[in-house]
């Protein structure tokens, strides 16, 4: 088990991004958040096994359908079991 610091950069607000990784997260079965950023980037801190986050970070990088994803940053640490859900958070 692992924990993660996503950042993604490129144009990833108002393009539904933050449902997406929601979705994509509950399906893959991890825990966490997702939200916006002031200077326009996502982060997501995420919980699970590591694999199953490499899979959710193969899908960001893809993005959702209106999304143009430049670059998807992961910061691995010591898994901390914090969260029991995925939440986006406003």
């Amino acid at each position: 088990m692992k924990f993660a610091e996503i950042l993604v950069t490129g144009k990833v607000q108002g393009v539904w991004f933050r449902d997406f990784v929601k979705n994509n997260a509950v399906v893959l079965d991890l825990n966490g958040w997702v939200k916006n950023n002031s200077d326009g980037t996502v982060s997501a801190a995420v919980e699970g096994e590591k694999e199953i986050i490499s899979q959710l970070i193969n899908k960001l990088r893809i993005g959702s359908p209106l999304s143009k994803v430049q670059d998807v940053k992961v910061k691995w640490q010591p898994f901390e079991n914090k969260f029991n859900s995925f939440k986006i958070i406003i």
